[in-house]
This record gives C-alpha cells, sequence and structure tokens, in this order.
C-alpha cells in the first residue's frame, strides 16, 4: 500500500559539514508518486531540535527540491522536509539535519594577510595560497573543511596546532567528495591534526622550507602516498595512518627524525631515500603491502628499535653503494615477514 500511494523516500542532501555565510542554500532528494500526482514539499527550519517555540519557519507547497533562505541570524540551525501527493506524506531522510550560519570563516585565493583562528570553523571554498611573508595559524578544536577538489598552496608559513583533547579536523565538505591536501614550500607546523578524505597525491608534501608533522591521524585516504618530505629538516613523530590507500611516510634528501609512528596495512610504509644525519626509531609496522621500513643510499641513517609485523616482502630493505656512510640497523624486531632484512 505504502509503496502504491504514498511519494516515494527521499533524503536531505545538505547535511554534513554544511557552514553558510549570510545565506543558506538547502537541497533535498526528489520524491516521485508512482500515480502521477504532483509532488510538493514542505520544509521547517528551527534553531531547536524540538522545532517549537516561535523561531520555526515553515515554507509549504513548494514543487522544487531547493530552497534558498536569507536573513537568519548567526547561530546553529535544523531543518525537516515532508513530501506530498496531496493524500500522503513522507518525511525526508536524515530528520533535523543542521547547517551553520556565520559560524565559519571562509577562505580561497591568496591570502593577503597573517590570520590566526581560534574560536571559528574554517570552509576552505576554492584553493588557498599563502603567499612567502603571510601566515596562517589554526587553532585547537576548529573544524576545516574543503569544497571538492580543493587544496592548500602554502609558501610562506603554517601552523596547525590541535591539543590532544582537542584536534584539528580537516575533512570534505560534502559526504562523499575529496579534497587534495597540502603542498608546501614554505614553513609548515602540524600537531594533533585529523585529516580524513584526501585524493591526489598526497596528504601533505612538502618540498623545502622545513616541517614538523606530529601527533597526527590520517585515515580514509586515497592518496600515492600519506605524507611526502623532499630536501627539508623534518619531524614526523606519533603519527598514526591506517585504512587508506597508498604508500606511507617518505622521505627524500631529508634530515631529522621519524619516531614512533603507527602505520597500517599500508606499503612501504616508511622510505627513506638520500637522507643525512637522519633517526628512524620506535616505529610500529603491521601488515604492510610491501617493505617496511626501506631505506635508499644515505649518509649517517639510524634506524632503531623499530617492529614490522607481516610485510608481504622485507621487514626492513637498504639499498646502498660504497660513497655512502653508515646506514646503521640494530635492535629491530622482525615477524612473519617474506625476508627479515634486505641488502642491496
Amino acid at each position: 500500500d505504502q509503496y502504491k500511494n504514498f511519494p516515494s523516500l527521499f533524503s536531505l542532501e545538505n547535511h554534513f559539514n554544511n557552514h553558510f555565510d549570510k545565506t543558506a542554500h538547502l537541497r533535498w532528494g526528489v520524491s516521485n508518486s508512482s500515480d502521477s500526482l504532483k509532488i510538493t514539499y514542505n520544509v521547517r527550519v528551527s534553531d531547536n531540535a524540538g522545532f517549537d517555540g516561535d523561531s520555526v519557519l515553515e515554507f509549504k507547497g513548494l514543487l522544487n527540491n531547493t530552497l534558498r533562505i536569507d536573513g537568519l541570524k548567526p547561530g546553529k540551525y535544523y531543518w525537516h522536509v515532508t513530501a506530498s501527493n496531496g493524500k500522503h506524506e513522507v518525511n525526508g531522510f536524515n530528520t533535523r539535519s543542521t547547517f551553520l550560519i556565520k559560524k565559519a570563516i571562509f577562505l580561497g585565493g591568496v591570502l593577503t594577510k597573517d590570520e590566526i583562528i581560534n574560536s571559528k570553523d574554517v570552509v576552505v571554498y576554492k584553493d588557498l595560497t599563502i603567499p612567502k611573508g603571510k601566515s596562517l595559524k589554526i587553532g585547537k578544536g576548529i573544524s576545516v573543511t574543503f569544497n571538492p577538489g580543493v587544496r592548500i598552496f602554502n609558501y610562506g608559513s603554517l601552523i596547525i596546532e590541535g591539543t590532544e583533547d582537542k584536534p584539528i579536523k580537516l575533512s570534505a565538505k560534502k559526504e562523499n567528495s575529496s579534497w587534495l591536501g597540502i603542498y608546501s614550500e614554505g614553513g609548515l607546523s602540524v600537531t594533533y591534526a585529523v585529516f580524513t578524505g584526501v585524493t591526489g597525491e598526497s596528504v601533505v608534501r612538502q618540498i623545502g622550507g622545513s616541517a614538523k608533522f606530529n601527533n597526527t591521524i590520517c585515515k580514509y585516504n586515497n592518496v600515492r602516498e600519506t605524507a611526502s618530505f623532499n630536501k627539508c629538516p623534518v619531524e614526523a613523530n606519533n603519527n598514526i595512518v591506517k585504512e587508506s590507500k597508498g604508500e606511507g611516510i617518505l622521505f627524500l634528501k631529508c634530515s631529522g627524525i621519524c619516531i614512533n609512528n603507527q602505520l597500517y596495512n599500508i606499503p612501504d610504509a616508511i622510505e627513506a631515500t638520500f637522507c643525512t644525519n637522519f633517526t628512524i626509531s620506535e616505529n610500529y609496522l603491521l601488515n604492510a603491502p610491501d617493505d617496511g621500513i626501506d631505506v635508499n643510499y644515505g649518509s649517517n641513517i639510524n634506524v632503531i628499535n623499530n617492529t614490522a609485523i607481516n610485510c608481504k616482502d622485507k621487514g626492513l630493505s637498504i639499498t646502498a653503494n660504497p660513497k655512502d656512510s653508515t646506514i646503521y640497523f640494530h635492535n629491530n624486531y622482525i615477524a612473519n615477514c617474506k625476508r627479515g632484512i634486505g641488502v642491496e
């Protein structure tokens, strides 16, 4: 009876990380009627989940599945949609979906002044470039969302500084979409951040400059490698990479430290090539589809106190030539890998 006589079910689309500046643009799925009756929509908007009080707005008899609302005060709003064929009504899925008005800072284009953001969420609505001489600092507990296909280009200074109890979350603005990560040639400092929904080259790609990448969680990303550091001093400590596709944390011609990282099901989990004065220590690598730790050439490399379990190829791999100075492997634990240590 419901299939024959009721409007078909539909969902509310704008219910995920949704921020609006001044005007709310709401959209929902189309409902149909099997007996070709005209479908109309009723929308209710309220500043409370109970949809009670004088603040409730109602929009009745809408023929389209979109609605623009101007003049809302800053704050959090709930919205609900029903479809009617004149005889019966059905509720849209995601009942009491939410959106925010003026609770975010919208960034895009070239940053023209130094920004310190501590109290509002951030929406990056198009590619954001931080030029030389300019800085962007994002404080603890901030949510940063990106429109599909958007990335940050940093040539100045980018500081993402969360805390253990209030990490910074960087994710795609729309459900089932993706953003393109951070490309940096300037000063980059990231601590206590969660990266999700990145596709393309890297979650973070650093060339030159300097980088600190500590206490992050990188998950649900589909990239060539999670983090790539090139020709720079770097700290990469206490990071977790899991439930992602692509290689892990890569270093090319770097100096610095890579300590206490955890990588699960990530091929070439940690790779260092042509590095100098570099320490890889106390990392935990599980179920790598390729090598666990891969060191290619370099000088004064210390690989100590690491754990590699169930790697499909080598737990630890070293490629070197007579021009390289000490590459030192000591006190590592290797179990159930195809090869323990490979020397080429």
